[in-house]
């Protein structure tokens, strides 16, 4: 048996890299069910999902993972659902698209009911043949027993003082002996199997979708001029007021007025991103030239705002330091700059763009890069180099929230003396026992690389 130096111990189930292998597996069942043979738009759309998997057996990044458990279900709903449309590289996106994707994505949730009958007929099977009524019976019986029977047992308590330290004595005894750990796994094999099951029944054959060409309606000119031009004219003050901060080089000394200076100002980033895309979703190509030139210039004044949202997160960064915070609204901050110079480029193009089509794998393939990123050894390291600056106002022991994925570093940290030693070692001895004392099918090739020492 491999031996990678583990001791006895367990790991939290957000760090089992079992979940890379299990999800890869569950992708080649969907492909090998319908005699799929991979083209390069597949593995466009396809390679995010197995990125986000293989982030599983890389890196801890536990705050990351539970997203990512999340984001995986829905995106495989969408994705297999989406590839198994006829012709879907060819259909244009629209609303009606994504509203039929998402219903034939959620179909497996109508077979969850019918999976879980057939997984009790077959532990009925197994069982000897016992008869798969009377197992339902006697779990319908059991659901309707437990809450009369909590009230029964507190009410007897209450009248008589002598039944409630037996209570309390039979109460202790079963927690003491019971399992936790085990039952939440089992409780996770069932649901998952159940969900499994749902998937392969509901996702049989072809996606059938009948593309709505009539579903992009000509906008009133006046009416969607007036809207554009009242908002840019909007904007254009707050870029008014807003062009002193455009300009600044350094926050200021209260730590306060600094988070409230530019956690405003990525909040601004973020909605208007979004009021971006709804005004493009709604009036790209719906309306004459003039109001396409309006639209042009609310996504230039729009993208001004952007810009200096993202020069006071390079500020707050630099002075303050990097968290798991500060790190996503950044790349979030990236990834609306990638999405707003598309939206530039497509005011300008004759022809209409895919929109929808561009930006949902974009925003797959954001996340998937960030998955797989080392972040917690990005947030130390930038720290680490950003406090020897003599003016620094960066506390790094905030970062002894992080993991074991920054082990390895934390001790060179210590050994250089960019780091007080005191402060560390008991982070230090509570990671290595924490994190190191796992079986050995429970690594992930940070702990393989930090715990072999």
């Amino acid at each position: 048996m491999l031996d990678l130096g583990f001791g006895k111990g367990g790991a939290s189930i957000s760090s089992i890299p079992n979940t890379s292998l299990f999800g890869a597996g569950f992708w080649v069942l969907l492909l090998l069910k319908d005699g799929a043979r991979l083209t390069k738009p597949d593995l466009i759309w396809l390679a995010p999902p197995w990125l986000i998997l293989l982030s599983f057996s890389l890196f801890e990044n536990p705050w990351l993972k539970t997203i990512s458990l999340l984001i995986l279900p829905i995106a495989t709903g969408f994705l297999y659902t989406f590839r198994r449309t006829p012709d879907c590289d060819a259909i244009y996106w629209r609303s009606g698209l994504i509203k039929h994707l998402l219903r034939n994505s959620l179909a497996p949730l109508s077979w969850a009911g019918r999976s879980t009958q057939t997984l009790l007929l077959l532990f009925s099977n197994l069982s000897g043949g016992a008869d798969n009524t009377l197992v339902r019976r006697i779990l319908i019986g059991l659901a309707i027993l437990m809450p009369l029977a909590i009230i029964v047992i507190v009410l007897l308590s209450s009248a008589d003082a002598q039944f409630l330290r037996f209570v309390d004595s039979m109460l202790a005894s079963i927690w003491e002996n019971l399992n936790l750990t085990i039952l939440f796994k089992l409780s996770c094999i069932v649901a998952t199997t159940v969900l499994i099951l749902a998937m392969i029944c509901a996702w049989q054959g072809t996606n059938e979708y009948e593309d709505d060409n009539n579903e992009h309606r000509k906008l009133d000119d006046v009416v969607a001029g007036v809207v554009i031009l009242g908002i840019l004219l909007i904007y254009m003050a707050f870029l008014y007021f807003q062009f002193q901060y455009m300009a600044v080089d350094q926050l200021p000394i209260d730590f306060s007025q600094t988070e409230k200076l530019v956690k405003s100002g990525f909040w601004q980033l973020f909605f208007l991103s979004i009021l971006n895309a709804i005004m493009f979703f709604f009036v790209y190509k719906n309306t004459a030239s003039y109001v396409q030139f309006l639209l042009r210039a609310f996504i230039l004044a729009s993208g001004l705002v952007l810009l200096s949202g993202c020069w006071r997160m390079g500020l707050y960064v630099y002075w303050y330091g990097l968290n798991y915070e500060k790190f996503f609204a950044s790349y979030t901050a990236i990834f609306s700059l990638f999405i707003f110079v598309y939206l530039v480029i497509a005011s300008f193009r004759v022809k209409r763009e895919n929109i929808y089509r561009f930006i949902a794998p974009s925003s797959l393939w954001f996340y998937s890069l960030a998955a797989v990123m080392p972040i917690e050894k990005i947030v130390f390291n930038t720290n680490i180099h950003l406090s020897q600056r003599s003016d620094s106002r960066i506390d790094l022991y905030h970062l002894t929230a992080l993991s074991v994925d920054v082990f390895s570093d934390v001790k060179v940290a210590v050994e250089n003396g960019d780091v007080d030693m005191y402060e560390w070692r008991g982070w230090l001895a509570n990671v290595h026992r924490r994190e190191c004392s796992g079986e050995w099918y429970e690594a992930n090739l940070s702990r393989v690389i930090n715990c072999k020492n």
